[in-house]
């Protein structure tokens, strides 16, 4: 990888880190046993229901 590829991963991972801490606030109280997206590892599952 070059350097702006993985400059570009890196945000992109960042991203995703910051969407997932946000769903797992979102969804602190255990409301929602999935939350699905567009993107596959947007998935959320919630275990032990």
């Amino acid at each position: 990888m070059d350097g702006y590829q993985s400059w570009l991963a890196s945000k992109n991972m960042s991203v995703i880190k910051d969407i997932q801490d946000y769903l797992k606030k979102f969804n602190a109280d255990g409301t929602y046993s999935f939350i699905f997206s567009h993107e596959p590892f947007f998935l959320l599952q919630r275990y032990g229901v």
